[in-house]
């Protein structure tokens, strides 16, 4: 069979043929994320109706602010790709997120040809700069993405001394600052500081802000058999990798429903309505926490590959900016992806560390750092590749991991059932 010169370019394997097994990859991650962005409640989010508050005053031609929406500081959600369980469950979600996700992929792409081009032009450095400006405005987290790429920029650009790429640094952050800065601008002026949150900072930053159980804890036993809000509130790291691999907060798997009326009950309402005897609701609140438990055990594989391989991305680092040019892709791509998974790792932190939320901790989701995972699952496969991992046990593994895992990433909200907040408002984390 033949095919033409664009299928090979999508789905063509290292020989530069067409590859049915790609193919077949990409057809059933994002039908799953076709399944769930089409069936999935899209009132049944973390914020799920602020959300779309601020898209209907979109929509009105009206740019929201802190009296319509407390989620005034957002951008416009767009749906895009994802691989782990988490991607699946944000994909569904009308948030900011995979548009963030989208544009670090896009942004990346467009600074390393920038960068290892032989001959450059001023689009060179306004296509990256435009990208730069497009990811602080999706979200603020986009901004820490950006960062992590300009910062990139300028370490090849000082480490050569070359002037075509301080010209991209300087050109490229000046365009960024136009695309995107005006929103920051108005945020200054209209909320009185350009990182606005919907909830006062705590004042002085300290780490102390969070105690320390925040940063040790380990998910109190309950890890790998109860991985559900309030098993391990407000530990960081238990909380993140649940959330990347389940659903702590409960609005995508964990539900409720009301046995008379028919109307789903989701997050802190079904938290506490499963706590109650007996129980007024249906629930899979008992029974798949068992499941899910097995899904974040079998995480521990993958979760440790990549770890490895941003680690030994990381040490290549220094040996990177001790080399002069030219400047290749397979260079200065995983320099990228570190740089941007660090610089947003720090600024998350920050951000949990001034908004604590004790007892809690409801801003422990990794749906907010959506955008490190593609940059993360390019440093392992860079590593699978150095390593000579086979295709096909990469495959097998790949497969045997999402048949495990196919009841986590597909939907337990079905838009055909009404939905019913007793308490009069949207659910909040």
């Amino acid at each position: 069979m033949r095919h033409s010169k664009i299928s090979v370019w999508l789905f063509g394997g290292p020989e530069g043929r067409f590859d049915h097994r790609l193919l077949f990859v990409f057809l059933i991650v994002n039908g799953l994320v076709l399944f769930n962005a089409i069936f999935h409640d899209p009132t049944i989010q973390y914020d799920g109706g602020e959300h779309l508050t601020y898209v209907n005053a979109l929509a009105g031609r009206q740019l929201p602010s802190a009296n319509i929406t407390y989620e005034f500081f957002s951008l416009i959600a767009l749906m895009c790709l994802g691989a782990l369980p988490v991607y699946y469950k944000t994909m569904a979600f009308v948030r900011g997120e995979p548009y963030v996700a989208f544009l670090t992929l896009a942004a990346i792409a467009a600074t390393t040809r920038a960068l290892t081009l032989g001959r450059r032009s001023l689009a060179d450095a306004i296509v990256p700069g435009s990208l730069w400006g497009l990811l602080v405005l999706a979200r603020q987290w986009g901004a820490l993405s950006a960062t992590g790429l300009v910062l990139a920029v300028w370490l090849t650009a000082l480490r050569d001394w070359d002037r075509q790429k301080i010209a991209i640094g300087l050109i490229g952050s000046l365009v960024a600052l136009l695309v995107g800065g005006w929103f920051y601008g108005w945020l200054w002026v209209s909320q009185g500081s350009p990182i606005a949150f919907s909830r006062s900072p705590t004042t002085p930053w300290t780490l102390r802000n969070q105690p320390a159980d925040f940063y040790t804890g380990t998910g109190n036993g309950r890890l790998f058999t109860d991985p559900i809000r309030s098993s391990f509130p407000n530990q960081l790291i238990p909380i993140f990798y649940t959330e990347t691999w389940g659903d702590y907060w409960g609005y995508f798997l964990i539900y409720g429903r009301d046995p008379s009326s028919g109307t789903y009950v989701a997050g802190s309402d079904l938290e506490h309505a499963a706590a109650k005897t007996p129980l007024s609701i249906e629930t899979n609140r008992f029974t798949l926490n068992k499941y899910l438990g097995r899904v974040n055990l079998l995480g521990l594989l993958p979760t440790a590959l990549a770890l490895i391989a941003f680690a030994a991305a990381a040490v290549r680092l220094p040996a990177f900016l001790s080399r002069g040019a030219p400047t290749t892709p397979s260079e200065i791509i995983p320099v990228m992806a570190v740089l941007v998974i660090v610089v947003s790792a720090l600024g998350y932190l920050w951000f949990l560390v001034r908004y604590p939320n004790l007892g809690k901790g409801d801003t422990i989701k990794a749906t907010y750092m959506l955008h490190v995972f593609a940059p993360l699952a390019l440093l392992t496969a860079d590593f699978v590749r150095r390593i000579r991992v086979t295709l096909t046990a990469c495959f097998i593994a790949w497969g045997l991991l999402m048949m495990h895992n196919s009841f986590a990433v597909t939907t337990h909200f079905y838009v055909s059932a009404p939905v019913s907040y007793p308490r009069g408002g949207w659910p909040a984390g």
